[in-house]
């Protein structure tokens, strides 16, 4: 009988792993060669994706269904790097910034990281030639295969050095970020004091290093007790299973691996939480964004993981002639992670005109966004790109004392 296998899409902006590693894992350990072939096929139509794992993952162990759920938890990662690289992108047209972040005495480019197809490709190779170097450096709570819990192997050293790297890339863009957000505040501070806006508030910092290092360095637990203990843990109010999704169907079992998958989406955790708190604030802010022509950073701001699953080729189904069962997820998580709506900008007391002849002074009726201009008194302030320009005002009609070229863009607050 043939089956269509459903690949979980959720439109969300924390996204949690289980459901879809869940699926995957399951497929890996089938032992029917057509599904089989249509996982190759999903490598291929992924390609570049996820970027921080090779192909094949490891070189020399094949465990299919720990490849599978590390690529899972690989594209979460790249999902808010993307976003982030994204928004730096747009504001770099108005503020140069750098886009560099220094992580084990690397400089990774955030934005060539997605633009470039050579540039991981070369820092891999550059990593896996020292990578007795790059693992020494890692913090206590990555090393989870030296033999601390009883598994030796090289090529799980290489991957968690490449989970470290990209959660450090995380953080280290959001600190770019919010310190870009900070440098636009500053650049166009009369538009920003006149429209009256929350202030910029500092990076949230769960602290989940310490959390962590607390329950490994326990030395009354055993491995089993270690692990119960990190599910028990609440990051930000959420129960660490709730980040998580549920229990995924495994079918190679051992401490490490569950030890890894927690502590992983932990760490992770503690830097998506604070990048989702920066979105938020990105919607409250965005009559400012929007006034200096950077409302299409509101676009990325709501940007979900179905939409970057389906930008990396990620099919929606699996069409099989063989029947197959999947098990669905044990002990489903009923809370759900926070997310942000579509945003709708009000607009109420500013207008938006854009010059349409040269040397043009006179801005009147009907502005860019459909809405009629009726001033009862002079704005308080009046800008041409971002900057602030004299002008008189007679009744409804703003007058600029100098011309400005077509395309310049006028930004009017009452």
């Amino acid at each position: 009988m043939p089956t269509t296998v459903s690949i979980p899409c959720s439109a969300v902006l924390l996204p949690t792993k289980a459901e879809l590693a869940n699926v995957f894992i399951q497929l890996a350990n089938s032992e029917i060669e057509e599904i089989q072939d249509k996982l190759e096929d999903i490598e291929k139509i992924l390609g570049y994706y996820p970027l921080s794992v090779p192909n094949p993952l490891y070189g020399t162990l094949s465990i299919p269904e720990i490849e599978w759920e590390r690529r899972v938890g690989a594209m979460i990662q790249e999902y808010h790097l993307y976003i982030q690289a994204k928004i730096m992108e747009l504001i770099n047209d108005v503020l140069s910034i750098s886009f560099e972040v220094s992580i084990m005495g690397l400089s990774i480019d955030v934005v060539r990281v997605f633009s470039d197809p050579t540039y991981i490709p070369e820092l891999k190779s550059q990593i896996a030639a020292n990578i007795d170097q790059f693992y020494a450096l890692l913090p206590e709570e990555y090393k989870l295969f030296d033999g601390k819990f009883g598994l030796v192997s090289d090529d799980l050293k290489a991957d968690a050095v490449w989970s470290y790297i990209m959660s450090q890339l995380n953080k280290g863009a959001l600190g770019l970020i919010h310190g870009a957000i900070g440098g636009l505040i500053d650049k166009f501070d009369e538009i920003w004091d006149a429209l009256g806006l929350p202030s910029l508030p500092s990076l949230t910092d769960l602290n989940v290093k310490a959390l962590i290092q607390a329950i490994l360095d326990d030395a009354s637990k055993d491995v089993e007790a270690k692990i119960e203990a990190l599910k028990a843990l609440s990051i930000a109010g959420f129960n660490v299973m709730d980040l998580i999704g549920g229990e995924i169907n495994e079918f190679i079992v051992s401490a490490e691996r569950q030890m890894d998958r927690l502590i992983e989406r932990i760490r992770d955790f503690g830097e998506e939480w604070p990048k989702f708190l920066i979105q938020e604030y990105i919607q409250k802010i965005k009559k400012f964004l929007d006034a200096i022509g950077l409302g299409a950073i509101l676009d990325w701001a709501v940007f979900d993981f179905c939409k970057f699953l389906k930008i990396i080729g990620m099919p929606s189904q699996i069409n099989l002639t063989s029947a197959i069962e999947l098990l669905p997820l044990a002990d489903v998580s009923t809370v759900s992670l926070p997310t942000l709506s579509a945003v709708v900008i009000d607009r109420s007391g500013t207008y938006k005109f854009t010059a349409t002849e040269e040397n043009q002074t006179i801005f009147s009726g009907i502005d860019i966004h459909g809405t009629n201009m009726i001033l009862e008194e002079n704005p308080q302030l009046v800008t041409v790109d971002g900057e602030p320009v004299a002008y008189t005002r007679t009744d409804d009609v703003i007058t600029l004392i100098n011309g400005i070229n077509i395309g310049k863009n006028v930004y009017i607050i009452e």
